[in-house]
């Protein structure tokens, strides 16, 4: 029930739907005053969330720093899924979230992991797709051995990410603590989540969203490109905060 519950509130904290809901129902109402204060909250919910200033300092204030591991080892990294999918022939591509996948390959090529744990099954309503296998592939791809790369198949959200990498890890002894490798928008949550589930973890954020800390007259512009990256940024303090309402962190 949780799973699909996360997957409605996703759809939910989509700024782009609140307009279009804000929109007909303008148009259906036959109140003018209220059809009026309608189209006020439409133009003020297009200048909040297009506004480059307000998300840059949000994001930033929530994304955790880059992390800088040379020259440490580790036994193992975990990289959370929710990086690509399969088309219509069962190819499997990585999408814009493959920043993630990546930085895990370049831990292992740099030596600084001896083993990578993908972690995550299908986190689709729809589709019942093999993820962690597809990801295998690709890093196969890379020159990293099969033995080196340990699949979790059943996760579907950041909370069993947690719960069923622990069975793997306490099954094969390695030896903590483990590389966490996942969005810098997202890592906050995963961080807590395998906190909560007694696994040790440092931190390797990637797939920043905001890069610029710096103010320019620029970031005063409105973008039409932020209004839909705030679903993401309102998924995630949302989330973190329903994990933390149900004691899943």
């Amino acid at each position: 029930m949780f799973f699909y519950l996360s997957k409605i509130l996703l759809f939910v904290l989509i700024p782009f739907w609140w307009v279009v809901i804000l929109l007909i129902w303008s148009w259906i109402t036959k109140n003018i005053k209220t059809k009026k204060r309608l189209h006020i909250a439409i133009v003020f919910i297009l200048i909040v969330f297009t506004n480059p200033f307000l998300f840059n300092k949000l994001v930033n204030a929530w994304q955790p720093t880059k992390i800088n591991l040379k020259g440490e080892k580790y036994s193992a990294a975990i990289l959370l899924s929710g990086i690509g999918g399969y088309d219509e022939q069962n190819n499997f591509y990585i999408g814009a979230s493959g920043d993630r996948f990546i930085q895990t390959a370049q831990l292992y090529h740099q030596g600084i992991v001896q083993k990578i744990v993908v972690t995550g099954g299908s986190g689709s309503l729809l589709n019942n797709i093999d993820e962690a296998q597809g990801i295998k592939q690709e890093l196969l791809k890379t020159g990293i051995p099969d033995s080196v790369i340990l699949l979790e198949r059943k996760a579907r959200n950041t909370y069993e990410n947690a719960i069923y990498s622990k069975q793997i890890l306490d099954s094969v002894h390695l030896q903590a603590p483990y590389v966490l490798v996942t969005s810098a928008m997202h890592m906050p949550r995963a961080k807590k989540s395998f906190d909560k589930a007694k696994i040790p973890v440092i931190i390797y954020p990637s797939d920043f969203v905001v890069y610029n800390k710096n103010f320019t007259i620029k970031s005063l512009i409105p973008e039409a490109s932020i209004f839909f990256e705030w679903g993401s940024f309102l998924k995630e303090i949302v989330g973190y905060g329903v994990y933390k309402i149900t004691g899943k962190l």
